[in-house]
């Protein structure tokens, strides 16, 4: 066929993943784990909150404080020594006193609170007269989520200071590995299965 035409099927390139530097890596690995920790606090805050609703009405806030207490002094009994040079104890109430004081504090959380639970005089605007009776309704859900964010700091801590026992199982895990891969490679690829006969 003198008039026919050749369609030349377009050929597919081979496409890659452009490679991301360790840099990048390591902030995008932090910031997802940022991510998470937002996200396990909202949905800490969203239980506490339905709970105060549904389950332990009558407590209210009783609730979070109870546990707050409860968490400080587990640490308190069970973290009595000091592991890897630091005291597990000292630093997670000094962290929570510092999320209480310094970090909510600067932002103005008490300030706030502490300007809309002042009693009302004759003089006060009109303004903080609503605010003070929008915020009575949802004073106790304030107050437990000031202990929710201090019992999930608590656990933050204490899962970032366990992360040495977890590196060294790690560790032990990966020297375990490597020897079980010479001797796999020097016993010729074959497996022996008498060692489960050793009882």
């Amino acid at each position: 066929m003198a008039g026919s035409v050749s369609v030349a099927k377009p050929q597919r390139l081979a496409t890659t993943k452009p490679r991301r530097s360790l840099s990048i890596s390591v902030v995008n690995a932090a910031l997802e784990f940022a991510i998470l920790l937002v996200l396990a606090l909202f949905f800490s805050l969203i239980i506490e909150w339905l709970g105060m609703t549904f389950v332990w009405q009558q407590e209210g806030a009783s609730h979070s404080q109870a546990m707050l207490a409860y968490e400080l002094n587990l640490i308190r009994t069970e973290f009595d020594e000091e592991v890897l040079g630091f005291d597990r104890d000292r630093i997670t109430q000094d962290s929570v006193k510092y999320v209480r004081e310094t970090v909510l504090g600067s932002i103005g959380i008490y300030a706030l609170i502490s300007w809309i639970e002042r009693p009302v005089v004759h003089q006060d605007s009109d303004f903080r007269i609503r605010v003070r009776a929008g915020y009575a309704p949802i004073r106790e859900y304030v107050y437990a989520s000031l202990n929710v964010l201090s019992v999930f700091t608590m656990r933050v801590l204490i899962g970032l200071m366990s992360m040495p026992a977890f590196v060294l199982i790690g560790l032990a895990a990966f020297c375990d590995g490597l020897t079980e891969r010479e001797l796999r490679k020097f016993g010729g690829g074959n497996e022996s299965g008498f060692i489960y006969h050793h009882a």
